[in-house]
């Protein structure tokens, strides 16, 4: 295990990833409370970045949730991304941007493949499954980020797990990498005002987890 160069306390680090995944799992799997918002506001939320900007670099994705947050008692603007939320992650009309990995995966632009099941093997090796399970495909964003965040709070309990360590690694390279960004430019066709620069942030911070498990835990 290497030594961290800015951080000497790498539990720190390690609860910073489960704020982060935390963070984004709110993001993706419903629209946004009054809840939601004071843990995006929250002084633990806020030390996240401070403690690791040196690994993650994204104190721009804090600043977007806060102005998000600051902004959220304005009913109309609540209503907007309350609005924005239903229409590009419920329906009913077609979604511009399905939130679900194989959809980006196949060319016939269909949900319950193989990637279906792949992830949810992946879940059951921890005894697993969504609440939704099985009315919602495995492979929707916000389980997959669930997932994540499940294995960061484990990697937070023992640091040296190394199966915890492996599967994230490997779910981060066969599954979320694969199709974030595919994910991010179909959003680019809507007319958001958050979910998709949610996306992008969610993006970079996915690459840089994946070189800060690598670097440290090699």
């Amino acid at each position: 295990m290497k030594k961290l160069t800015y951080i000497s306390d790498l539990d720190l680090i390690l609860a910073c990833r489960v704020y982060l995944y935390k963070s984004f799992y709110l993001l993706f799997s419903k629209a946004l409370d009054t809840d939601d918002i004071s843990f995006l506001t929250s002084n633990e939320f806020k030390k996240t970045f401070e403690i690791a900007e040196n690994i993650y670099n994204n104190i721009d994705y804090y600043n977007f949730v806060i102005n998000l947050a600051n902004n959220f008692g304005n009913s109309q603007f609540k209503n907007r991304l309350q609005k924005e939320y239903t229409e590009l992650m419920i329906g009913p009309h077609k979604l511009v941007a399905p939130p679900w990995e194989s959809v980006y995966r196949k060319k016939e632009n269909v949900i319950f493949t193989e990637y279906t099941l792949q992830v949810r093997s992946e879940y059951q090796k921890y005894n697993l499954l969504p609440k939704e399970y099985p009315h919602v495909s495995d492979d929707h964003i916000m389980f997959e980020l669930n997932y994540m965040l499940y294995l960061a709070g484990l990697l937070c309990e023992d640091e040296k797990d190394v199966n915890v360590i492996g599967d994230s690694l490997l779910f981060l390279e066969n599954h979320l990498l694969q199709w974030i960004n595919l994910y991010a430019n179909q959003l680019n066709e809507s007319e958001s005002i958050y979910i998709k620069q949610i996306a992008w942030h969610l993006s970079s911070f996915l690459i840089a987890d994946k070189k800060f498990l690598q670097q440290y835990f090699s």
